[in-house]
């Protein structure tokens, strides 16, 4: 009986250990989450509510990804641009090899060429929103409005003006979308 006991107990925990993330669809709602944030010189836990913000990118990358680092320039002017109204966060996913060192040395890379410091946090070690968003390469765009996934993209959609439709009136608006972008309705 004891024996039963314990392989029960055994057995709900590999269970409970080998639940997988659910990919998410547009239109379902982010749920909250506990994140590693590489800011700067400190790595700190944080916690994102996607409902406290009403528009949030999150931009899948890696530090030797040519095409992940020309969008980070782009994607810190908008951040700079539209401050506390939007909130740009990259991430780095345990899949790709960087580690905090590696992030660290591209954050002092970045401030020895730029005059300001960057002004993006990035997401390390992630496997949750990689589960929630899968893909096959990077840069990789993902859009949450009012916390609720909303679209994928490619660099050519991070305009000031679609942002700015978005946030004034909540629709997209100024330009021809990338045909890699899908919409929630």
């Amino acid at each position: 009986m004891r024996f039963a006991f314990i392989f029960f107990l055994l057995l709900v925990g590999l269970v409970s250990f080998g639940r997988q993330v659910k990919r998410l669809e547009p239109g379902e709602v982010v749920p909250r989450i506990n994140i590693k944030v590489a800011d700067q010189d400190q790595v700190v836990e944080k916690y994102l509510d996607p409902n406290l913000d009403s528009l949030i990118i999150l931009d899948f990358w890696a530090t030797w990804c040519t095409g992940c680092v020309s969008s980070i320039e782009v994607l810190d002017e908008l951040q700079k641009k539209f401050k506390n109204r939007v909130k740009i966060l990259l991430v780095n996913s345990a899949s790709t090899g960087d580690d905090s060192s590696k992030i660290k040395a591209y954050y002092q890379r970045w401030n020895r060429k730029k005059e300001t410091g960057l002004s993006l946090s990035t997401i390390i070690y992630d496997s949750t929103f990689s589960a929630w968003f899968p893909h096959s390469s990077i840069p990789h765009f993902v859009w949450i409005y009012k916390g609720k996934f909303l679209a994928i993209s490619d660099k050519a959609s991070l305009s000031d003006t679609i942002i700015s439709g978005l946030l004034d009136d909540g629709t997209f608006r100024g330009k021809k979308m990338s045909p890699i972008l899908f919409f929630s309705k």
